[in-house]
């Protein structure tokens, strides 16, 4: 018995009877020793916990993998025999990569493990999960990952998480990754939403951003899809602060500005024109007004054809309830070049010429997109009641849905 830990304060072992039963333990050896006597022997045999109530290490054994049992399936490739439950984490290891059986204490179960790993065809399977997967757990450049993660907040890829299922038979919450810290943090439930959908093999050619303010939600969603080309689209681009824009603009390498507002027809019409410049829509709320301007107003169509967007896209619509205009203006183009929208509703019609979040869902899911996220709410700030969603639609039968 290679133990280099030695015995846990838990476990009491009698060094004098396990002799006997010929188990003999040895002093701490060097890995690379160990390794070579390891690659020699047919099998391990490891122990764990039978989760039994009267257990006192089944804790340890449900949530602690112990260290070696990588060790040993990667460094030498020995077929693993887990004495115990299938459901300690040393166990579900084994059994969920095929290094090993799992067999509970019984001479029966454990000369029947013994059989299955002496097969020659399993250790070969053994070796070959070895070398596919062994370099994941390997400790080398596993210090530059660690602190890219400090830095990021955030795993910077995803490959412990890919090789591992989710187990169905255990209750367990979702946790999102937390989105970098340059995402502004209005945008961040739509960051995670896009991330989640990007998992999935969300891959746009294009980004059109109408209603893009001063850039910001284009430049929170460019690490997610740095080579796609962004369209920014908005009837006051001339009015936000430079530096704001010329920010948050140096974060996308291939953009187009388009100053005009999107609506169903190209011409003009008169913006509403808020305090902030933020609310400022097409159809008349009367929220902060500051005055009005007449824009110069386009469509979809016309953006798709002007800028030659070929491909599959994104959009994100976000006009201070003129969506349901937006939408009017570019259903051809949404049906056949859109894979996921983004768009901000309203739950009430609570202005004349307001389209409600029903009845614009029901209108894009007979386009053939439907509801699969949300990516933000917005609150009246004195009740907390809600008053909009920002919903995240994709289209049916996407190559990646």
């Amino acid at each position: 018995w290679y133990c280099n830990q030695g015995s846990p304060a838990w476990l009491t072992l009698d060094h004098k009877v396990l002799s006997q039963a010929g188990i003999i333990f040895h002093a701490p050896l060097p890995e690379v020793e160990l390794v070579q006597i390891l690659r020699r022997a047919p099998y391990v045999v490891m122990a764990s916990s039978s989760l039994v109530v009267d257990d006192p290490s089944q804790n340890i054994g449900r949530l602690s993998l112990p260290s070696r049992l990588p060790f040993i399936a990667f460094s030498a490739a020995t077929p693993i025999i887990v004495l115990g439950s299938d459901r300690t984490a040393a166990g579900a290891f084994v059994k969920h990569f095929g290094l090993g059986v799992v067999a509970d204490y019984q001479p029966e179960a454990i000369a029947a493990a013994a059989k299955t790993v002496c097969n020659p065809r399993f250790r070969d399977q053994v070796t070959e999960t070895a070398r596919r997967i062994g370099p994941i757990f390997a400790s080398k450049g596993i210090a530059d990952w660690m602190f890219q993660a400090a830095e990021l907040g955030r795993p910077p890829d995803h490959r412990f998480e890919d090789l591992f299922d989710y187990r169905r038979d255990e209750f367990g919450y979702y946790v999102p990754s937390p989105a970098p810290g340059s995402v502004w943090r209005d945008f961040v439930p739509a960051f995670q939403a896009l991330e989640r959908l990007k998992t999935r093999g969300l891959a746009p050619d294009f980004v059109i951003d109408v209603g893009a303010s001063t850039g910001v939600w284009s430049s929170s969603m460019a690490p997610l899809f740095p080579d796609a080309h962004y369209v920014l689209v908005d009837p006051l681009f001339g009015r936000y602060p430079p530096e704001h824009m010329q920010w948050h603009v140096a974060h996308l390498k291939n953009h187009d500005l388009v100053t005009a507002a999107v609506s169903d027809h190209i011409g003009e019409m008169s913006l509403e024109v808020s305090d902030n410049l933020y609310g400022s829509s097409l159809i008349g709320v009367g929220i902060a007004v500051a005055g009005t301007q007449t824009v110069r107003v386009t469509t979809l169509e016309q953006i798709s054809k002007d800028y030659a967007l070929t491909g599959r896209g994104i959009i994100k619509i976000d006009v201070q309830f003129a969506e349901h205009l937006v939408i009017a203006g570019g259903r051809g183009f949404l049906m056949e070049n859109i894979d996921c929208i983004d768009i901000e509703l309203t739950l009430e019609r609570s202005y004349p010429g307001v389209q409600t979040l029903v009845e614009v869902l029901t209108d894009l899911e007979g386009m053939g997109f439907r509801w699969v996220d949300n990516a933000g709410e917005w609150r009246t700030f004195r009740t907390g009641q809600l008053e909009q969603m920002d919903l995240v639609l994709m289209r049916r039968n996407s190559s990646w849905s």
